[in-house]
């Protein structure tokens, strides 16, 4: 993306571009996601138009509902293609190959060079021209075909080995201890004498350009660490520190997360009531998830940005499981019907309303979820 290409605009003038947040929904969240991985994470998202932001320990990806509307139209036609289907299933196996040997080869080297740089940054980024097929916006729509369509039924029956395996392989590039990305950020650190977290506010430019010389200022760093803002529509945008802050809040405005109802999405339907277990999954939480998931009692209520297979034993924990994000063939509900327990997906802002210890109520019949106690 080169975000130093761009220069940083006022805040006033991005609020003036086309970036109205009507027309946006949310993708992803988390708690966090450093500066880095924001800019080589969203190479394959930019025909998406997506918006990124990052701003007191939340991190969110928007996208433009018109974008949104013709993902799940994609999805249809990749998923209803036995052809097609079986293409992409194969290249992204080779493609997951071909990255794990060359992440593997320049994790192995004392001394880096900038062509490793830009191999791995370019493998890495890669990554989500494959996984994003598997995301909720380019299969839901193709779920809900898939009981008159025996093509998309078959398919979609690979489907869920087809995530399992490319999450686990995100999680070893950049998210599970001794991942490849810390391992070269490491490499990196000795080599430069620039410490591995600062380089997590670099940007891949930035990272490259350690090689003639040149270091990012704490200042800038330390901005990047607190908020930042990538957007890539008809105008890219980069913005960070009180500017991206600034923006955020200024993009949040009106959607106060004030209120004892949540709607979302059923993805298998039935009531609970419990205790909301709220478990971390952002960048800086991933180590502790464990230790998070050990602390949830049987018949709590999970709720989660989204679950995935680190999360299994938590969902074997919950009466029922509510997430932010996912649709109908997300990791929650696929397991929560395999688990027969309620389920609601989609809520975007369960994470900012829910917290440890409250008393709620499914009711995935409707999608709603309400709180009976704040204690």
């Amino acid at each position: 993306m080169g975000v130093l290409n761009h220069p940083i605009k006022a805040v006033n003038d991005v609020m003036k571009s086309n970036i109205n947040p009507i027309e946006y929904t949310q993708l992803f969240s988390a708690t966090s996601m450093p500066y880095l991985i924001g800019d080589f994470f969203l190479k394959y998202y930019k025909p998406l138009q997506v918006l990124e932001i990052f701003s007191n320990k939340f991190w969110a990806v928007y996208i433009p509902k018109e974008i949104y509307a013709k993902c799940l139209n994609k999805g249809l036609r990749l998923y209803g293609d036995q052809k097609e289907f079986i293409k992409y299933k194969n290249q992204y196996a080779d493609y997951r190959k071909q990255a794990s040997r060359i992440f593997q080869d320049i994790v192995k080297k004392e001394h880096l060079g900038r062509q490793d740089i830009i191999d791995f940054f370019k493998q890495a980024a890669e990554n989500w021209k494959y996984y994003q097929k598997t995301e909720f916006f380019y299969v839901d729509q193709a779920y809900l075909e898939a009981k008159n369509n025996n093509i998309i039924k078959e398919n979609l029956k690979e489907y869920e080995n087809i995530k399992f395996v490319g999450r686990k392989f995100v999680n070893k590039m950049i998210f599970e201890q001794g991942n490849y990305l810390s391992k070269l950020l490491e490499i990196l650190e000795k080599q430069f004498q620039v410490n591995s977290q600062d380089l997590l506010a670099y940007s891949k430019q930035e990272i490259k350009d350690l090689f003639v010389h040149k270091k990012v200022g704490k200042a800038r760093i330390n901005a990047r660490k607190k908020a930042y803002v990538f957007s890539y529509g008809i105008q890219t945008i980069a913005l960070e520190g009180f500017q991206a802050a600034n923006f955020i809040k200024n993009f949040l405005a009106g959607n106060e997360k004030r209120t004892n109802q949540i709607k979302g999405v059923v993805a298998n339907p039935g009531k609970a009531v419990g205790e909301v277990k709220f478990i971390n999954q952002g960048f800086d939480d991933f180590a502790e998830i464990k230790k998070q998931i050990n602390k949830m009692k049987q018949g709590d209520i999970l709720v989660a940005d989204t679950t995935s297979p680190e999360l299994m034993f938590a969902c074997k924990k919950a009466a029922a499981i509510i997430t932010n994000q996912g649709g109908l063939m997300s990791h929650a509900a696929i397991v929560s019907r395999e688990l027969s327990i309620p389920c609601v997906v989609g809520t975007k802002i369960a994470t900012q309303v829910l917290k440890d210890g409250m008393e709620v109520e499914v009711d995935a019949e409707n999608g709603v979820v309400k709180i009976l106690n704040n204690s």
